[in-house]
This record gives C-alpha cells, sequence and structure tokens, in this order.
C-alpha cells in the first residue's frame, strides 16, 4: 500500500478507504458516497465558475452586437448625412 500513496493521481482519501480493511460489501458502500460527495464537490465548484464566467461572456456578446450594428449602420447613416447636406 505504501507505493500506492506514491502515485500523484489517487487521492489520499482512496488510500484511507483500502487500508482500512473493510469488506468488500462496505468498502463499496463507501466508495459510493464518497463519489457522490465529490461529485457534489464538482457540481458546486463548476456552479461557481460559471457563475464568474457568465457575466464575463455575457458583457463579450454585448461588445459584438454593438460592434455588429455600428458596423452595419454607420454606413448607412453616413450616407444618409451626404444626401442631406447636398
Amino acid at each position: 500500500m505504501h507505493w500506492l500513496r506514491g502515485q500523484p493521481y489517487i487521492p489520499v482519501q482512496l488510500v484511507v478507504f483500502l487500508q482500512k480493511g473493510s469488506t468488500h460489501a462496505q468498502l463499496g458502500r463507501e466508495l459510493q458516497a464518497y463519489s457522490e460527495l465529490q461529485y457534489r464537490e464538482l457540481v458546486t465548484r463548476s456552479e461557481r465558475l460559471l457563475a464568474l464566467v457568465q457575466p464575463v461572456l455575457l458583457g463579450v456578446v454585448a461588445v459584438m452586437v454593438v460592434g455588429a450594428y455600428l458596423t452595419l449602420l454607420l454606413p448607412m447613416y453616413q450616407n444618409l448625412q451626404e444626401v442631406y447636406h447636398d
């Protein structure tokens, strides 16, 4: 089990579960509970990250819409000014 602790991709919690010496059924229940907790933590972190990223993306989309508006309508506006000034 010592080599298992040295593996960078295996969390310490899993090593603890395996070292406890539980029966296969008990180990299965513990790992199932652990996986559910990890999933909840993943969802929570994802939601926090989305809460930060979403306003930035909405700002980018707003800038793109305004840019498209100006690109399309400014030339028409300038053409209309030339017509009225002549």
